[in-house]
């Protein structure tokens, strides 16, 4: 559901993400004039903020949004955005079939392309006859009857393939999975945080500086390495995972981890979803460290789901809550996944909207600024200078605890707010602040168009929490009307 939208974002988002062609303040990019900005109301509470030449802002458009530089670093790569809020943990991407649009996730996961009933009566001519039948196995390890068919074109951004064979299974619901048979033929370059992927021919995917590699191999037609987590008292268990780019969480296979005797939280309960329908998932696997592959790649302080699978397979999911911590390659035709570290970025934008300069009685602060308050009532302090009055702003956070790993477990904190005549100075309440006391924080992207609104239509702010810790208290489902 959307709700307030920015001035001028007319609810495009594949315009709104600015991939080419929009004002930028980057250097020898067009710009439209920079101006001082119009005081806030509470001037006297922004703080004066100075700039850290080690967390530099990104770029800013002429709407205010982060502008992602990675399709002129890398123009090789077919650049689409990424049809969810910020770090949903979902690869959904805007793709056209037999000449419609139609929603599709990116699901490695997936040995074939799959498409719900609903979805195919929708794109494909009504006279189209199977040509085969299958059976699909779902994330819950659950067989679900299929029918196969094949259309004439299926086209990914500038890539378009013909005589696209795709699995339809029953389903009212929209469905549309590019799965592995597809995936493998092109590089995959995930970088959630600035809400883009791009698609590489195979072996031409940039690999950014401090990547390490982790070896995959393929089984049933799906991407697998071996991770390795140590329980309470050393035993160490070892773990098959399918690399799944259709996973929002990271799953471990119960048995194997109940058997190495891996911390559990048996308060956790999650409803998932799956081809086949729902499933409750009671429990948790709290594991400090998850090695990836023989390259024993650590990742930290990672909470998995259990997963049981029909047939006896002791087969978990490594899931985008890991996947989207980095910047991600994944390279199917040689069986690799690259893993980069996040570029740091402070928790202010020291630049408006066309690069306005923004100030308080007279000198210069932040034109936004967030920061977590201790204390009796904890909240989410957010900062929007008047300079973006009439934009609804949407930002994602993130937290890292040094050595501990990411604080909130792969997922991040999302602040939408449309902001008045006298910008936005508001504490937002959050239940619990644990997970980010001594956190060091990042304002990873902020954006202004292309906004997919999560919360109360009738809401002009909210703030939530993605990933694994969802329902876990870290942030109210806050709501202001």
């Amino acid at each position: 559901m959307t709700g307030p939208r920015p001035r001028g974002s007319g609810g495009a988002a594949l315009i709104g993400l600015c991939l080419a062609g929009c004002v930028s303040s980057a250097p020898g990019a067009p710009r439209v004039k920079a101006a001082a900005a119009a005081e806030p109301v509470a001037a006297q509470t922004w703080p004066a903020v100075e700039k850290d030449p080690a967390r530099p802002d990104p770029p800013v458009t002429d709407i205010g949004s982060d502008q992602t530089t990675l399709p002129a670093r890398y123009p090789a790569g077919v650049w689409l955005p990424i049809e969810q809020p910020l770090l949903s943990l979902q690869v959904v991407v805007r793709v056209q079939v037999e000449g419609q649009d139609v929603l599709a996730t990116l699901d490695s996961g997936a040995s074939s392309s799959v498409m719900s009933t609903m979805t195919f009566n929708r794109v494909a001519p009504p006279d189209t006859e199977p040509v085969g039948f299958a059976r699909v196995m779902d994330a819950h390890g659950d067989l679900v009857r299929a029918r196969r068919f094949v259309l004439d074109k299926v086209q990914v951004g500038s890539l378009t393939f013909n005589r696209y064979e795709v699995l339809v299974v029953p389903g009212g619901y929209p469905l549309f999975l590019i799965g592995a048979e597809k995936l493998e033929k092109m590089d995959v370059f995930l970088a959630a945080d600035e809400g883009v992927v791009g698609l590489f021919p195979p072996g031409r995917a940039p690999i950014e500086p401090g990547a390490t590699r982790v070896r995959l191999h393929v089984e049933d037609q799906q991407p697998r390495l071996v991770a390795y987590a140590q329980g309470p008292r050393g035993r160490e268990a070892a773990f098959t995972l399918i690399v799944d780019t259709g996973a929002s969480e990271t799953a471990l296979p119960v048995g194997a981890g109940l058997k190495a005797g891996l911390v559990t939280d048996h308060r956790a309960t999650k409803t998932t979803m799956a081809i086949g329908g729902e499933a409750e998932r009671r429990g948790r696997f709290v594991v400090g460290t998850l090695q990836l592959g023989d390259e024993r790649v650590p990742v930290h302080n990672v909470l998995a789901q259990s997963s049981r699978l029909a047939g006896g397979k002791d087969v978990g999911l490594l899931g985008n809550d890991v996947l989207m911590r980095h910047r991600t390659v994944l390279r199917l035709s040689k069986g690799e996944l690259f893993l980069s570290p996040l570029p740091d970025r402070p928790t202010t934008r020291h630049r408006g909207p066309g690069g306005a300069v923004c100030t308080a009685r007279g000198k210069p602060v932040p034109c936004i600024h967030v920061a977590v308050e201790h204390g009796q009532d904890p909240c989410l302090r957010v900062r929007i200078h008047p300079v973006y009055s009439g934009t609804t702003v949407e930002m994602a956070l993130l937290a890292e605890k040094d050595s501990q790993g990411p604080a909130l477990a792969g997922g991040a904190l999302r602040v939408f707010s449309t902001v008045g005549d006298h910008g936005v100075d508001r504490c937002m309440p959050m239940q619990s602040h644990t997970e980010l006391d001594d956190a060091r924080m990042s304002l990873t992207w902020v954006r202004t168009e292309g906004i997919i609104w999560p919360c109360d239509p009738w809401a002009t702010e909210c703030v939530s929490v993605s990933g694994p810790l969802a329902d876990s208290g870290v942030a109210r489902a806050h709501s202001e009307g």
